[in-house]
């Protein structure tokens, strides 16, 4: 028998706490040089019984303290003839058994996988193990991410009071068109969704594959819902638009509904999403050039402040998210959505940076500024 030779490639697993979602989310943090290298496996080297095999197996994970209720693994694989398990540390300093997780595979080698526990966990490691199932010598997995999620947790009461009464110009800003959800093969929410008034918005990446053709557009955004709603347990996908390199805007869940994408800031808050990593690399003039399209025309719709625009790092500190490459492109972003609103007849709306209400005192004497 050849040695086997298994390559992993990790995006994301530099990220201690990365969420972006109603639920709480903790990625499962790991040593680098664990993840990156290129394991051989020599003939029997990992023989653990007659009929199991292992081709990788990882260190133990940094400690996870916050309660959660699954595991979620998401990436893409050359094969599919391998399977995933884990362990975990118990409360006495053993480890379990290692248990199998389930994988579903989507077309072009993406996968997704979860484990679910018969009750909330905490403080503990996380280990895992590829196993062979008749898998070639060589083949690469890389791994989109590894994370915790918790049960569903609502976002802390907003309290802000929404001025609505602005006078609006909204012709002069055309609605950018979008592949719409029955387009790309959207399936119906999990359950009720709540509805919210939307005053800012915040700029995420998938931390996934580049997509450019319209055939790998609708792969991803089927592919994200599915990971969203049947591996992590939100209501939807988690993003309320999702553009891609040709310029192209997906929507995701309709903007009028809370989405999943900012922890604990998700209401009134619209995600955007670039498809792609882009931690070192810029998206195309295309991506951007509809993404400012998109932020111009939904100020126009509703209370957002072109200062109220935001990187997820933004709202959640320990993420990376939207990469260090688009996140500065924002200023630029922004800078463009104010010169587009500016074009043609006049923009009115709240000239504060958020949306906000004051008690004024009967018969005072109000001043306004006005600047262009």
């Amino acid at each position: 028998m050849k040695n086997s030779l298994v390559k992993l490639i990790v995006c994301t697993f530099l990220l201690w706490s990365t969420s972006f979602s109603q639920e709480r989310q903790q990625h499962a943090a790991f040593a680098m040089d664990s993840l990156s290298a290129s394991i051989h496996i020599s003939p029997g080297q990992k023989d653990v019984g007659a009929n199991t095999r292992v081709l990788f197996e990882s260190i133990a994970s940094q400690e996870i303290n916050d309660a959660f209720e699954r595991i979620v693994f998401s990436g893409r694989a050359d094969q599919t003839n391998w399977a995933l398990e884990i362990r975990m540390l118990n409360e006495t300093g053993d480890w379990s058994a290692w248990l199998p997780v389930e994988i579903h595979w989507h077309p072009g080698g993406k996968f997704w996988a979860k484990f679910l526990f018969s009750g909330n966990a905490s403080n503990t490691q996380l280990s895992y193990r590829i196993v062979d199932k008749g898998a070639q010598d060589t083949f690469d997995i890389q791994f989109f991410g590894i994370y915790f999620v918790a049960a569903e947790k609502k976002d802390p009461t907003d309290d802000r009071k929404i001025l609505l009464d602005r006078v609006l110009i909204t012709d002069t800003i055309p609605a950018p068109t979008l592949i719409t959800r029955a387009q790309w093969g959207a399936r119906p929410p999990n359950g009720i969704l709540v509805r919210h008034t939307p005053y800012r918005a915040a700029i995420h990446h998938t931390a996934e594959s580049r997509v450019a053709t319209l055939e790998q557009g609708f792969d991803a955004m089927r592919y994200m819902q599915d990971l969203h709603m049947n591996g992590n347990g939100w209501k939807d996908i988690g993003y309320h638009y999702c553009i891609d390199d040709s310029g192209r805007i997906y929507q995701g869940t309709e903007v009028q509904y809370v989405a999943s994408h900012t922890d604990n800031n998700n209401t009134g808050n619209v995600g955007v999403a670039f498809m792609g990593d882009f931690s070192g690399v810029q998206p195309t003039e295309k991506a951007l050039s509809a993404c400012t399209a998109l932020l111009a025309y939904l100020e126009t719709q509703f209370p957002i402040q072109t200062d109220s625009v935001f990187g997820h790092r933004d709202y959640v500190p320990s993420t990376s998210c939207p990469g260090s490459a688009l996140y500065a492109l924002l200023p630029d972003i922004r800078s463009s959505v104010r010169q587009k609103l500016s074009s043609g007849l006049p923009f009115i709306k709240n000239p504060q940076p958020t949306p906000f209400s004051v008690n004024v005192i009967p018969n005072a004497s109000i001043l306004f500024n006005v600047r262009d």
